[in-house]
């Protein structure tokens, strides 16, 4: 019985592990497309890549994997000073990470302004001046990324901000006859039939204030229990008492907007002109001890400073 040798020459060694990658990606590829359609796959997917990341014996490479594929299981959300991260992550842990990063920045800044003493010391002004300059200009840019509002926070005075305004056009679309348990339901028939475009206009303002609620929800500026409240303290326009509901929940929605506003201004935050009080349509909605921002500024215990945009609490 004859021995027979398969020599393999390079040429087809790096053909066989070209096929073998190409067949792995696939395989990868495939199991994240499982992945992605099934909602048991992904969930245990997901949960297993958040344990590789809080694994103290994982790699740096495995936790940096396991982190980009969170994202693409869950979709991600921008955090202002990190970018992208992904929305399983939880608040706590992306604030350890802005932490951290705040921390080595300090450090970064203290380094270099012991290499600006040695310089100093050592009689070397090119280099000291070279290393302060850097210095200077990290500094500014730490000091105005630190007064940029965060998106999350930016976000949220968006979502409140446009519950003001929608709230304010709903109230100002309603009329008498148009709302009502009874005259509600005759003018929402008419309007079917294309014979009441007030009742038309009406019911859109509300679906808008809705749907705004409904948006607030899902981008969590306000909490399932907290929307679930706002829905209700609006009514709709087949209750008697429509008009009122939208009155008041436009003035509660304008204090809690005011209130952030102020608190994101004394935290050092520089607020967009387009997120300032004021800066858009925001005529609205009244009640008792709160009055519209006319021409001296001033909307309920709030004063609207007219040089800098900046609100202030009325003493």
């Amino acid at each position: 019985m004859g021995l027979s040798f398969n020599i393999e020459v390079p040429e087809t060694k790096k053909i066989r592990e070209a096929e073998m990658q190409e067949r792995e990606l696939r395989t990868r590829m495939l199991r994240m497309a499982v992945e992605k359609e099934d909602p048991a796959t992904r969930g245990a997917a997901i949960d297993a890549s958040l344990q590789i990341m809080q694994d103290p014996n994982a790699t740096t490479g495995q936790r940096a994997a396991a982190y980009a594929r969170t994202g693409e299981l869950g979709g991600t959300r921008q955090v202002e000073g990190i970018g992208a991260v992904p929305t399983v992550v939880p608040e706590d842990q992306v604030n350890d990470l802005m932490t951290r990063r705040t921390q080595m920045g300090a450090q970064r800044l203290a380094s270099i302004n012991q290499q600006i003493d040695q310089y100093e010391q050592s009689g070397d002004k090119y280099n000291a001046d070279a290393y302060r300059t850097m210095r200077d200009i990290q500094f500014k840019n730490a000091k105005d990324n630190f007064k940029k509002l965060p998106i999350k926070q930016a976000e949220d005075l968006v979502e409140f901000k446009n519950l003001v305004e929608l709230g304010s056009k709903a109230f100002s679309t309603t009329s008498e006859n148009l709302y009502g348990p009874v005259s509600g339901r005759i003018e929402a028939g008419k309007s079917y039939l294309g014979m009441s475009p007030d009742f038309t206009t009406m019911n859109q303002a509300y679906a808008g204030v809705r749907n705004q609620i409904l948006k607030a929800r899902a981008g969590a500026a306000v909490t399932p229990s907290e929307a679930a409240r706002f829905l209700e303290e609006i009514g709709d326009p087949y209750t008697g008492d429509y008009p009122q509901r939208l009155e008041s929940f436009t003035a509660q929605r304008r204090k809690e907007y005011l209130d952030k506003l102020q608190t994101y201004q004394e935290a050092g935050f520089d607020i967009p002109p387009s997120l300032q009080f004021g800066k858009g349509s925001d005529a609205g909605a009244t009640q008792q001890g709160q009055q519209a921002q006319g021409a001296t500024g001033v909307v309920g215990k709030y004063m609207t400073d007219p040089a800098t945009g900046k609100v202030m609490r009325v003493k």
